[in-house]
């Protein structure tokens, strides 16, 4: 039945790739043949497609805009479900579900004026696409976006020895990395003894250029720490898995200019 349900949801996301651009032009239809489905099996349907369409960053549409119907279905059906979606895709176990409940619910703030809350900005982790794996859009946030990227999960693959002109900011709970030491996140291996789940639940970590350099890690503050203090302050209080060589001026000057202005809240 389940295999059946994927593939009949699979099969119904492509339908909808490919009609969306149609009906969107079209003539908006007063109903949907998905409305005549049994209650039961449209939460079945709605939850296997919003589990394929957050575990695929490149799913090109949204299905709010096929039509009224679906905008409904969306707004009222599959956004409360999406952090048990999120939940389901990740596998989390009963004992991770509390710091997954609070990773969730956290909030980056930006601040253009320090000290101050005027033009404050505040991107809620729950209103990424996957809370576990996203990127923020700080187009908002004056220039930063050309220096800092801030996303939630790790950063997985090797990429060429290129300089990728930013510095990359990852914030992400403990066992999302270590249900992945085996495969993707096997370069946290050598940090895992140091870090204790019970006093630090959630790690930053701090990665530039070169993705098979060394990356910078703060895993031995309690949340509060990360709460109290901007994201320049956590990462002069990071370590590294080598030697600061790799830090220069351009580094202070993001550091000192940008990050300083985004605080994590949880």
């Amino acid at each position: 039945m389940n295999k059946n349900l994927k593939f009949l949801t699979s099969s119904f996301i492509i339908a909808l790739t490919l009609a969306t651009p149609q009906l969107v032009h079209a003539t908006e239809p007063e109903s949907f043949p998905f409305d005549c489905l049994p209650n039961d099996l449209k939460h079945m349907i709605i939850k296997e497609a919003a589990i394929e369409h957050i575990s695929n960053p490149k799913r090109p549409f949204s299905l709010a805009v096929v039509c009224k119907s679906w905008c409904s279905i969306i707004n009222h059906t599959y956004k409360p479900m999406h952090k048990e979606c999120v939940n389901e895709l990740y596998n989390i176990r009963a004992d991770e579900e509390k710091i997954f409940e609070t990773f969730y619910n956290g909030v980056l703030v930006y601040r253009p004026t320090l000290e101050s809350d005027e033009g404050m900005i505040k991107f809620k982790i729950s209103d990424l696409k996957n809370s576990l794996d996203g990127t923020f859009n700080l187009s908002q946030c004056g220039d930063a976006s050309k220096y800092l990227s801030i996303s939630t999960g790790y950063c997985k693959e090797k990429e060429p020895e290129k300089e990728l002109g930013r510095l990359e900011i990852w914030i992400a709970p403990r066992f999302l990395i270590a249900k992945e030491l085996d495969s993707t996140a096997s370069h946290f291996n050598e940090i895992m003894p140091d870090w204790n789940h019970e006093t630090a639940p959630m790690g930053i970590f701090f990665t530039w250029g070169k993705r098979d350099a060394a990356y910078g890690y703060l895993i031995s503050k309690k949340p509060e720490f990360i709460y109290n203090n901007d994201l320049e302050c956590i990462l002069h209080a990071s370590s590294c898995t080598k030697p600061r060589a790799w830090w220069s001026a351009r580094h202070e000057m993001i550091a000192r200019h940008h990050a300083r202005k985004f605080h994590v809240h949880f």
